[in-house]
């Protein structure tokens, strides 16, 4: 049975769901929760993604995110398969974590955002985790009930702008609304059996019938029980990174003094991204480097990507062709890719 096709467009909104394979917890201690948050952060920079407001609980989660460019699987994919990488190495796994298929429904910007705010902020109260939405520590709802800055991770002006430029009147408006509780027509469509993919008006749904759906192209998804079953090794990631820059794989491992190598660096960042090494790991592989110029490298290169779009699109394109090759190396360990292989990519020179 085909899957059902992904709605993807500039400016696009959705509210997003994945859970626990089996239902199982996926966030088990504090760490687990500020490592996805701090993956939001990376989306963002690397693919201009925007996070509006956020629910993570033990099991599973909700996000409602908005797409400038139009890219949500290719975020999503990074965000639950290096957690689940992350998740799976601190612990000694191996395996999936999510159920499959993450859930991601199309939300009419100008009809439905404010109900999926509220439904997000009121989902540990709905499962009785706690008794009111401020009070639950892994959500959004208490920044927008404050007036003070949010974290990199969280853009939260453009939902309080739905009540007007005055930021306090707007966060006590939000509260207001939140607190009245889930209105009848949230709560029915939340609750069918196969919640729809698309929430919006019938303007809205005519609109994505008629312009949208004639020309969406079909979105090639690497899932993350394939792509992340057991990480790249650091000797692989080089040979795709020096394959996909054309530079030899010696000028990736060793460093010139006072040269800038945007494949190294590149290579490294990905080191710590997709194969989850520690700083100290990545430093000795690359040359005897310390853990702080790992650091460093790092965040240059997310900084980079969030300010260069061509950085950003070198970058992703890697991260695409190492996921993709990642999922045939559990059946052919040390493959290499060949010119074939690397045609979508072919970086060159930069």
């Amino acid at each position: 049975m085909a899957r059902p096709l992904r709605i993807e467009f500039p400016g696009a909104w959705y509210h997003v769901i994945n859970r626990g394979r089996n239902h199982d917890n996926v966030f088990l201690e504090p760490g687990d929760y500020d490592n996805f948050l701090s993956l939001l952060s990376e989306c963002r920079a690397l693919w201009t993604i925007e996070c509006h407001a956020y629910c993570l609980m033990p099991n599973h989660y909700h996000l409602l995110v908005h797409t400038p460019a139009g890219n949500l699987s290719r975020a999503i994919r990074h965000l639950n398969g290096v957690y689940a990488q992350r998740f799976n190495k601190l612990r000694s796994k191996d395996g999936s974590l999510f159920c499959g298929r993450y859930k991601a429904i199309l939300i009419d910007g100008d009809s439905y955002l404010l109900q999926a705010v509220r439904y997000i902020h009121l989902n540990p109260v709905q499962s009785k985790l706690i008794k009111f939405p401020e009070d639950y520590r892994w959500s959004s709802y208490r920044f927008y009930c404050s007036c003070g800055a949010a974290p990199s991770y969280l853009l939260k002006s453009q939902i309080l702008n739905l009540y007007g430029s005055d930021n306090e009147k707007a966060a006590e408006e939000i509260r207001k609304f939140t607190e009245a509780g889930l209105d009848e027509e949230t709560k029915l469509f939340y609750t069918q059996k196969k919640i729809p993919p698309v929430r919006a008006s019938g303007t809205f749904k005519e609109w994505i019938k008629n312009k949208r759906l004639p020309e969406q192209k079909p979105i090639r998804e690497v899932p993350q029980s394939k792509s992340l079953l057991k990480p790249p090794s650091l000797e692989t990631i080089v040979s795709w990174a020096s394959q996909a820059y054309e530079i030899p794989v010696e000028s990736i491992k060793r460093q010139k003094r006072g040269s800038f190598n945007e494949a190294r660096d590149c290579a490294i960042y990905l080191s710590r991204q997709l194969g989850g090494y520690s700083e100290g790991e990545i430093g000795r592989f690359f040359g005897g480097i310390g853990y702080t110029a790992v650091s460093n490298i790092c965040d240059k290169i997310e900084k980079l990507s969030k300010e260069n779009t061509a950085v950003r699109q070198r970058v992703s394109q890697l991260d695409d062709v190492i996921r993709e090759k990642n999922s045939l190396k559990n059946d052919k360990e040390g493959q290499q890719m060949t010119n074939e292989d690397l045609t979508p990519l072919r970086i060159g020179q930069y």
